[in-house]
């Protein structure tokens, strides 16, 4: 085999396979963290509840949408890298 066949058949499937749980868990905590984009002023979920409580919006029904916010995407990408992992069998 030459060195691309080894690196594309062989080498690459299995780093693949063993590094979709890191990376899950680094999108997912990504998500969770993004709250710390506002001390940059990185208009994110607490940017809009600033912008809705200045609007005279409810303050905690809005944390309660933002949590919520937080949890859908938390959740989706949590859902996604699960089928990742059972589609291509994740070597443990």
């Amino acid at each position: 085999m030459s060195f691309g066949q080894s690196l594309g058949l062989v080498v690459l499937p299995q780093a693949f396979r063993s590094v979709i749980p890191p990376v899950g868990s680094t999108l997912i905590a990504l998500a969770k963290n993004s709250a710390i984009a506002g001390a940059f002023s990185v208009t994110e979920l607490l940017g809009t509840y600033r912008t809705l409580s200045e609007l005279g919006y409810n303050i905690v029904w809005t944390f309660v949408w933002i949590a919520l916010g937080y949890l859908i995407i938390t959740l989706a990408i949590s859902a996604l890298f699960n089928a990742m992992e059972r589609k291509w069998g994740v070597a443990r």
